[in-house]
């Protein structure tokens, strides 16, 4: 019975293991050229670690926040965000052209990455997204 509960745990724990590093690489592959490059006007997305601190204060359940983040990514609308500041600055996500699957392993994986930094002060002008945006318009929403 022990070594039945062992097999079970290792097996349960390489797949949680597996699901991390396909999101990690699904996240670099379709999310990071957007949302982890460019400084100022050059910046395409706001940051990740921005993004995620703003849907860990409405979603602090681990779970909660992976279906959030994951029915945003299927469907961004306008209405639904939780960072107008950012909608202003970048306009509305579009819609991703990948498998809803693959959408929800990113989710997970970011759900569960917490070495992101906080930069939550930078959606309010300033700071790294102070200035002008892709947009053309100031940072700010007067």
């Amino acid at each position: 019975m022990k070594k039945f509960t062992m097999i079970t745990l290792l097996t349960l724990m390489s797949a949680n293991l597996l699901a991390a590093e396909t999101g990690a690489l699904l996240y670099q592959k379709n999310c990071a050229s957007c949302h982890e490059t460019g400084t100022g006007a050059q910046m395409l997305a706001p940051p990740m670690g921005g993004v995620l601190s703003h849907y860990r204060d409405q979603y602090p359940d681990h779970l909660e926040l992976s279906k959030a983040i994951s029915a945003w990514a299927i469907n961004p609308e306008k209405e639904r965000s939780l960072i107008p500041m950012a909608l202003y600055r970048f306009g509305l996500m579009p819609k991703l052209n990948i498998p809803e699957t693959d959408i929800d392993l990113i989710a997970q994986y970011l759900a569960a990455r917490g070495d992101m930094a906080d930069t939550r002060d930078s959606f309010k002008g300033g700071g790294a997204m102070g200035g002008m945006g892709r947009m053309g318009k100031m940072g700010s929403m007067m």
